[in-house]
């Protein structure tokens, strides 16, 4: 219990913890006052039951639950001021200002104040409160005995007014029960008088109630022998009259059957003609419905025949559609393999074309070097006169044989291009002729279903 209401106590200041800079007076006083109140009062309860021997609860066990629940106020006082000991003081001014139990409260909020120093980092994190909290436990135990003490006076005065509560009642009822005795005898000699008198009176009224009961009687037995000559007159008349009843009865019962039975037989007439009438219009019916079914099976046989004759016109046209695409595959695929030949043999007529180009360049190139190498004095000579000259000139031969060379291989690469775009155009007609294979099995698919 003291654990929830500790618990309750931290709840209500941690609400507000989150309003950082805003003072802690702001935070429930009312509420926090009245959970302190109570948490507080269990402490002092439970510290005085440890006191008492008969109890099953020890000092050390009232100990350990105080300084857990006292832990988790003073941990939650500290934690929602932040460790500012002025936002503290302020608080504990309005709780116990509202508590009703101002004493306690100021005791111990000035214990609380006492173990925060003015650093608030310090103490946040560095009060040893468990500490302060069995130090503390000594306080409650003090306030435990003084309450002790007022509840053994207050138990003192009450066992002695109860004793005197106990006297008197005892002298009352022996005064009650002597009053009790008396009553009793003056009502047993009046309960006598009485008895005797209704003995009396009885007697007399058990003499009266058999004259009467025996004049009654008589009367009753003159009554019923009376009333027995009426029963059997009137028995007699019963008689008649039933059987006066029974013939009327069976009178009506006979009429009631003749006319049920003409009646009977005028439905049955009528129910013979309805019958015919319907027989014949459920034949003229039947006739119509037979004459239907015979039209619409021969409309039907008439259907089913020609749909087999379009299925059958639509197969031979799909063949047709198919041998065509395969014939016209063919010729495509002849036609490609020529160009296809014709593109080779052009390509080699590139080819060698090339090849005599650049063995004719290589010639030239040749014939340039052998000309730069003339007779070594007229090369010094020109040399001499013009050597840059000499030097460009060669230089220009070398560029012109290399340019030469790259004609001659783009060219290869152009009849390497022409040798793709003939195998494409040679696979074309395969792949045209799978695109209409896959249409004519879908087509054929269609039809057939």
């Amino acid at each position: 219990m003291k654990l929830i209401a500790a618990s309750m106590v931290g709840v209500a200041l941690a609400g507000e913890h989150s309003l950082r800079g805003k003072s802690l007076a702001k935070m429930q006083p009312e509420q926090v006052s009245k959970l302190l109140a109570d948490v507080e009062h269990d402490w002092v309860s439970h510290a005085l039951l440890a006191m008492d021997k008969t109890a099953h609860y020890s000092p050390k066990e009232s100990k350990s639950e105080m300084v857990d629940s006292c832990s988790t106020v003073v941990g939650s006082i500290i934690d929602a001021s932040e460790g500012e000991k002025d936002r503290v003081v302020e608080y504990m001014q309005d709780v116990c200002n509202v508590s009703h139990e101002p004493a306690n409260c100021k005791v111990f909020g000035d214990a609380v104040l006492g173990l925060m120093t003015d650093d608030a980092a310090e103490n946040r994190d560095q009060l040893d409160v468990s500490k302060f909290c069995t130090k503390f436990y000594s306080t409650i135990e003090d306030q435990a005995l003084i309450k002790k003490r007022e509840l053994d006076a207050l138990k003192e005065k009450e066992a002695k007014k109860k004793a005197l509560a106990e006297k008197a009642k005892a002298k009352a009822d022996a005064e009650a029960q002597k009053v009790k005795q008396q009553l009793a005898i003056k009502l047993a000699a009046e309960a006598k008088g009485k008895a005797e008198k209704a003995a009396k009176e009885q007697a007399l009224k058990k003499k009266q109630e058999q004259e009467l009961a025996k004049k009654k009687a008589e009367a009753e037995k003159k009554a019923k022998e009376e009333a027995a000559k009426k029963a059997a007159k009137a028995k007699v008349i019963a008689e008649k009259e039933k059987k006066a009843r029974e013939e009327e009865h069976k009178m009506i019962k006979l009429s009631e059957a003749r006319e049920k039975a003409e009646q009977e037989h005028k439905q049955a007439l009528k129910a013979v003609e309805e019958a015919k009438a319907q027989k014949k219009k459920l034949d003229a019916q039947l006739k119509a419905q037979n004459d239907k079914a015979l039209a619409a099976a021969k409309t039907a046989e008439e259907a089913a025949l020609h749909l087999k004759l379009q299925k059958a016109k639509k197969l031979e046209d799909a063949k047709k559609v198919e041998e065509d695409a395969k014939k016209e595959s063919k010729k495509v695929e002849k036609k490609e393999d020529a160009k296809k030949v014709e593109k080779k043999e052009d390509a080699k007529k590139v080819e060698k074309k090339e090849d005599a180009k650049k063995v004719e360049k290589k010639e030239d190139a040749k014939k340039v070097e052998k000309k730069a190498e003339a007779p070594k004095k007229v090369v010094e000579k020109k040399a001499e006169q013009k050597p840059i000259k000499a030097v460009n000139l060669k230089t220009e031969k070398k560029t012109e044989v290399k340019k030469a060379e790259k004609k001659v291989e783009a060219k290869k690469v152009d009849a390497k291009k022409a040798d793709k775009k003939v195998e494409a155009k040679k696979e074309a007609p395969k792949a045209a002729a799978g695109v209409f294979g896959n249409m004519w099995k879908k087509a054929t698919s269609l039809f057939f279903h």
